[in-house]
């Protein structure tokens, strides 16, 4: 075992607007985490799915954990590779694709692995998520994990190694522990300097967009804000930290909040169609002062839906004022 379980404390967030937020699936407590050894097991795809020697899925090393109605797996395993030795798998569900899940779910693995007294010499091979952007090469070079070793997630890999290591999904879905943020903060150590800027993380060229996005871009700007847009930077982690306030829509473009110097002021604006507590928690982890506008969604999903909204949302012009002047004080 790595880390014992324990139960979270969710401080209440501070509110702007008129709606409050009720965070779907906010967890209760936190499970035991380590790392399984699976003689004779599978890694099958890019999202790092695990089976006993019996080929029986394993789901609660998936970001699904108990939700096994949502996996989606082949009806079979195919083009199995045999491995001889130790494998460690650190490949998590939409690593390969989505930065925050690469970030956040895949290389806290190789933290749980350590912790649990494990070092990269125990094992012959690392079963790596492919890194999908030059800010997460950055992070996974971090890990000094030999080249030699690593052999990379796609969509039609199968492997069986003589003994599979597999670390625990590093917490609940959509929820961070401290660890995690400490952990992301050791690769990628700043010393502490003046915090200077002020950050609006723009999604310009994906969905969950302001549909009165220029009017919402002169607010900012009449406050002192940046319109930051992550992709666009090369060091967005001395962004981050740089920052005295964060404000953007939910999104993979927040993830680096984990880089912010404690206490800095972050205003997540909130799809009503989205309301998940991934970077409410992360806040909390990270120690930062976090605050949140709810705003109206075009369009929503069933009940059962899971994933990202695709709708863009309106975000109230007079709420953002007055959270803007607050936080800027």
């Amino acid at each position: 075992m790595a880390h014992t379980s324990c139960t979270p404390d969710w401080p209440e967030p501070s509110r702007y607007g008129e709606k409050d937020v009720e965070f779907e699936t906010l967890a209760a407590s936190f499970p035991e985490l380590g790392v399984l050894e699976i003689p004779n097991g599978y890694v099958y795809g890019e999202d790092a799915w695990i089976y006993t020697s019996a080929r029986d899925l394993l789901p609660e090393f998936s970001w699904h954990g108990a939700d096994v109605q949502y996996i989606r797996v082949p009806g079979r395993l195919r083009n199995i590779k045999k491995l001889d030795g130790v494998c460690l798998s650190i490949a998590s569900i939409w690593a390969s694709f989505v930065y925050a899940h690469f970030s956040l779910d895949s290389l806290p693995r190789l933290k749980l692995f350590q912790d649990a007294g494990f070092s990269l010499d125990d094992v012959d091979h690392v079963y790596c998520t492919q890194t999908l952007s030059k800010h997460a090469t950055f992070l996974f070079e971090r890990l000094e994990i030999p080249e030699s070793k690593i052999i990379w997630a796609h969509a039609d890999t199968c492997l069986q190694a003589k003994t599979l290591l597999v670390p625990s999904y590093p917490g609940v879905c959509r929820n961070y522990q401290k660890w995690v943020v400490d952990y992301l903060r050791e690769l990628v150590p700043f010393p502490q300097q003046a915090q200077t800027r002020r950050l609006f993380v723009t999604r310009q060229g994906v969905n969950r967009n302001p549909v009165n996005l220029e009017r919402i871009h002169e607010i900012m700007r009449s406050s002192g804000f940046e319109i930051y847009d992550p992709e666009n930077s090369d060091e967005q982690y001395r962004d981050f930290h740089e920052a005295e306030i964060v404000v953007g829509v939910h999104g993979s473009g927040l993830t680096n909040l984990v880089f912010c110097q404690p206490g800095t002021r972050v205003l997540e604006l909130i799809p009503s169609d989205q309301m998940y507590p991934y970077f409410y928690t992360l806040s909390v982890a990270a120690r930062l002062n976090y605050s949140y506008l709810l705003c109206q969604s075009t369009g929503h999903r069933k009940e059962s839906r899971i994933g990202g909204s695709p709708f863009d949302l309106h975000i109230d012009e007079h709420a953002l004022e007055h959270a803007v002047r607050a936080l800027v004080g």
